[in-house]
Order: C-alpha cells, then sequence, then structure tokens
C-alpha cells in the first residue's frame, strides 16, 4: 500500500525495484504485458509468404532492449543485416545507407519494395516504412520495446502519418 498513490482521483503503482522483487512472475508478466498495450495496438497482419525471409524474424514482435526506431527497421527490411534492427538511426545516416543500398527518391506510386518516408512541414525526416506489397508494410511506430515490428496495412499507415509529406525511395534495378 505504501507504493500505491492517489493523483486526480486515480490510483498508480509506484514501481521500485523492491515492489517488483515482491511480485510474482505471472503478475511481472501481466503488468508488462498491460503497460505494452498502452504504446500500441497489437492488432497485426500476418506477414506474405512473398515478403523477403529475413523479415519473418522479427515481423510482429517486440524487441528485447529500448532504443529501436523506425529508420533502423526500415534499412533492416532493405538491407537484411540483423545489426541494425536494434539501432537508433539517425535520419542522416538513414538517407546514406538508403543510397548507399541504390534508393534514390522517385515520382511515382509505391511499390513493393519501396521505402516510404514522411517528412514534417520543417523538411524533417519523421518516420519510414517498408513496402512489403500492395497493401502491406513492415513498419515500427516509436523506438522503445513496448512499439512492436509490425506488418500494418496502408490504412493504418495512413491515418498515424496523415500530417506529414511523403516521399518514396526505390532501388535502381542493378546489372
Amino acid at each position: 500500500m505504501p507504493y500505491i498513490i492517489n493523483v486526480d482521483g486515480a490510483r498508480y503503482l509506484v514501481l521500485q525495484q523492491n515492489v517488483w522483487a515482491l511480485m510474482t512472475n505471472f503478475e511481472r508478466r501481466q503488468l508488462v504485458l498491460n503497460y505494452a498495450k498502452e504504446w500500441d495496438v497489437w492488432d497485426a497482419h500476418d506477414l506474405p509468404l512473398e515478403a523477403p525471409s529475413h523479415l519473418k524474424r522479427y515481423a510482429n514482435m517486440f524487441s528485447t532492449v529500448a532504443g529501436s526506431n523506425c529508420l533502423a527497421a526500415t534499412l533492416f527490411a532493405v538491407t537484411g543485416e540483423d545489426w541494425l534492427i536494434t539501432q537508433w538511426v539517425h535520419p542522416k545516416t538513414f538517407l546514406q545507407t538508403l543510397a548507399h543500398a541504390s534508393y534514390t527518391q522517385v515520382d511515382a506510386a509505391a511499390e513493393a519494395g519501396d521505402v516510404l518516408t514522411f517528412w514534417d512541414d520543417a523538411g524533417r525526416l519523421q518516420h519510414a516504412t517498408y513496402r512489403i506489397d500492395d497493401e502491406l508494410f513492415f513498419n515500427k511506430n516509436g523506438q522503445t520495446m513496448f512499439n512492436p515490428w509490425k506488418v500494418i496495412d496502408e490504412t493504418e499507415l495512413r491515418v498515424a502519418w496523415s500530417a506529414f509529406t511523403v516521399k518514396i525511395y526505390r532501388q535502381t534495378k542493378q546489372g
């Protein structure tokens, strides 16, 4: 009870190490699951069979570490490099890595394999996602371990990022 506080009529648990130690494994698990639901809707689409195989390892999963952002998730989708998925990637590094992977901005409708980027009015990159097929994207909103890597549809993507300008990047065909 000393770790329960009231704020504006709502009760909150002050979580400290000694409180955590007193909890059962079941209580800890329930606490973390309930907290995670506050960050993101858990609805997701199945990964299509024709999706790049490396996406299977992370699609519709939570990270075990904090810090991974949408730019890292998108670069992982593009390159297949596992080490990228748990990183925090700076926008400039993201754009340089896209260019190194032969992605250039196109003025066309998005298609499978494209990267969609979302820019604010000040010209800052705010979000990126990888287009899997005609309707689905490999996506990560946020940079906490409570923001899963998910397969989402275009409707969910547009609702979340409709206030931003979209720029599409496509890989130049090699050889």
